[in-house]
């Protein structure tokens, strides 16, 4: 049982499928399907278009903005938390005249890289096996 189903009362999975299967209810042969999903990626990727390409910043800077965002936020983040951590084992280690364990894990920035590289993998994979553009 998820945070939101505790919360709220919601369970994301039937939420999920219920978006999922909104062109299920109206559209019935796999022809008329796969149209209405090809209308709804080139509709989309119109928009993307426009977007990237608008003279404002605040149109066009959106995603770059995000990622921008986030690229600081785990900057100040790790970083700090890297550097007071090895000075304090360097220090601790000194005192003790002994090599001691190092105060940080780092499973949050493993976890976080593996799955940057992993959706990379994937995307590569689907590239050579011709799936994407």
């Amino acid at each position: 049982m998820g945070i939101l189903t505790k919360l709220l009362g919601l369970d994301p999975v039937n939420i999920a499928d219920g978006v999922a299967n909104v062109i299920d209810r109206f559209i019935e042969t796999p022809d008329e399907k796969r149209e209405a999903l090809a209308a709804i990626r080139k509709g989309t990727n119109e928009i993307n278009a426009l977007a990237a390409g608008h003279r404002s910043a605040f149109v066009a800077g959106a995603r770059p903005a995000i990622l921008w965002i986030c690229a600081i936020s785990l900057f100040f983040f790790y970083v700090p938390q890297y550097v007071l951590a090895s000075i304090l084992w360097v220090k601790i280690s000194w005192a003790a005249q002994v090599i001691q364990p190092y105060p940080v894990s780092a499973d949050g920035i493993l976890e976080l890289v593996a799955a940057l590289t992993g959706l990379g993998v994937l995307r590569s994979i689907e590239k050579i096996s011709g799936k994407a553009k």
